[in-house]
């Protein structure tokens, strides 16, 4: 059976200007449907990863990874995330994203963090002190006025 012998002629139940056919067959719109659909999935895709990174463009960790991942078993311990339902991964994956950093193997990490000889806080410590400095200093600036 060959083109000229009407097949796709009589295939179609009516007259639509935008079909060739020559060239197209029953299918052709609902094919270019699902093209058309994947596309504008791709395409809304990309604008909510574009948002998402812009709302944490400027978050930058200027820490150590060390430091992170000690922070982050310390409100994991303290349970000040989801009252404690999320577990240290997901607390990792999320300041990951928020900060835009990488920190590999964390559990390793947090092993070399529990093996500290002295200091095993060393960055809680640290937060402690600055906080403290600065409440200090406001306090003064306080008193001078």
């Amino acid at each position: 059976m060959g083109l000229s012998d009407g097949y796709r002629e009589n295939h179609y139940d009516s007259y639509d200007p935008n079909v060739d056919d020559r060239f197209s067959t029953g299918y052709d719109k609902q094919v270019a449907l699902i093209l058309a659909y994947d596309l504008f999935k791709d395409y809304l895709k990309n604008k909510v990863n574009k948002a998402s990174e812009n709302e944490t463009a400027g978050f930058t960790w200027t820490a150590s990874k060390t430091d992170l991942v000690e922070l982050i078993y310390a409100l994991h311990a303290q349970q000040c995330i989801g009252h404690g339902k999320n577990n240290v991964k997901e607390i990792v994956l999320s300041f990951e994203k928020l900060f835009n950093i990488d920190l590999g193997d964390y559990y390793r990490t947090w092993l070399d963090i529990r093996i500290r000889k002295t200091g095993r806080t060393k960055f809680i410590d640290t937060l402690n002190d600055s906080l403290n400095r600065r409440m200090e200093e406001l306090d003064k600036n306080m008193l001078l006025k």
